[in-house]
């Protein structure tokens, strides 16, 4: 049965330090990365191609006020439909017409939603039954009172475990289910 490792990050707000450390961590192990904005150049950080790395825009970027951003990613992996957004719900940064993500998942029979801003890592699972998954930030230091953290997907043929880890020192800090 094919299986899928996919590292999710947010709100580096330039620490590509942070990302290049989860990167090596990462190169052998992980099959894809995501970046959930502000800033998600620092994305190029990141190792592998453009299908190995994915990353949306966050509000603060001036990217994110373009018609042409792709704000909201759909996409498919092990059958487990996801999600991604910068916010997890409509913004004031966005554009008349931009759909709000809690509308769009419902709409899309999405299973995960991927998302930041919060720099709170948290997972939940919505009343539609959508698991919500904040990895938190990467921004340096402690953010909200929250250290830095990411987190880490194992997908096989519709099934997934999420954790979210410590960035200092890899401790778990969340798990689902």
């Amino acid at each position: 049965m094919k299986t899928k490792k996919i590292v999710v990050v947010s709100d580096s707000h330039g620490n590509t330090q942070a990302l290049a450390k989860l990167g090596k961590q990462f190169a052998a192990k992980a099959d894809l990365f995501i970046h959930l904005g502000d800033d998600s150049l620092d994305a190029k950080a990141l190792p592998g191609s453009k299908e190995q790395v994915i990353a949306v825009p966050g509000v603060f970027e001036n990217s994110y006020n373009s018609p042409k951003a792709r704000k909201r990613v759909l996409c498919e992996y092990c059958g487990v439909k996801f999600l991604l957004t910068h916010t997890p719900r409509k913004h004031g940064n966005d554009l008349p017409g931009d759909p709000s993500p809690e509308e769009l998942a419902k709409n899309t029979n999405t299973d995960v939603m991927l998302y930041g801003h919060t720099h709170i890592p948290k997972i939940d699972v919505s009343p539609d039954g959508i698991v919500l998954i904040n990895p938190g930030h990467l921004k340096i230091g402690d953010d909200r009172g929250k250290p830095m953290s990411y987190a880490v997907l194992d997908l096989a043929q519709d099934k997934f475990e999420a954790k979210i880890y410590k960035f200092e020192d890899d401790t778990l800090l969340i798990k689902y289910p």
